[in-house]
């Protein structure tokens, strides 16, 4: 009687410790869904924004919440496990590139993002583009070539050339559909900056998000 009592807390033990798994992993989980369901209002959110120059404050606040909540965001790559986003709220880590790919005024924000993205992430290179194609409009800006110190742009090149009050983006309501429409519209608008820029770093014009 004593060594079959004896046994019992260890019996107990083992019960209790999947039990305790499955309520961490459900724990887990709930997290992640509020996560992703946060992130993705806030890129609805960002969506609605026209002017990137009005869009500076809200971005600064995203930033905020994804800065505190990092490791989680990036690890969240969804089921293709490469961040791709498929169903909606999309991967915490696809919602939070979207907001980070804005924040062109601020490259300290799309630098330490990146460096904590997983290379394998579905628009690492997309980022890293962006980045390499912002540094060199603000180069450009510093050594008053290609229009990128234009005085209409106030000191912010990077958010005036994506500026659809200042440069069209557009090709009879639609966005550019390859690179060389990309490239013709940004001629025919006069947007040399960001023409420049992008043949520099040998990468195309995104106008969309």
């Amino acid at each position: 009687m004593q060594d079959g009592g004896g046994q019992q807390p260890q019996q107990n033990a083992l019960t209790k410790e999947p039990q305790m798994t499955n309520m961490q992993s459900q724990k887990n989980t709930q997290n992640i869904m509020r996560l992703r369901k946060t992130l993705h209002a806030m890129m609805m959110k960002d969506q609605s924004f026209d002017n990137p120059v009005e869009r500076k404050p809200f971005l600064q606040q995203a930033w905020s919440f994804i800065s505190k909540n990092m490791d989680a965001i990036v690890n969240d790559l969804g089921d293709t496990s490469d961040g791709e986003c498929q169903t909606e709220p999309c991967p915490a880590s696809y919602s939070a590139w979207v907001l980070v790919q804005h924040m062109d005024p601020f490259s300290q924000y799309q630098k330490a993002f990146l460096q904590k993205m997983p290379t394998n992430h579905k628009k690492y290179g997309s980022l890293r583009l962006r980045i390499a194609l912002n540094d060199k409009i603000r180069e450009f800006a510093s050594q008053g070539l290609h229009g990128c110190n234009d005085p209409r742009f106030n000191g912010d090149p990077v958010s005036a050339v994506r500026d659809a009050k200042l440069f069209p983006n557009k090709i009879g309501g639609s966005y550019p559909k390859s690179k060389a429409e990309a490239e013709q519209l940004a001629a025919q608008t006069g947007n040399t900056c960001l023409l420049a820029a992008a043949k520099a770093v040998g990468g195309g014009i995104s106008y969309t998000s």
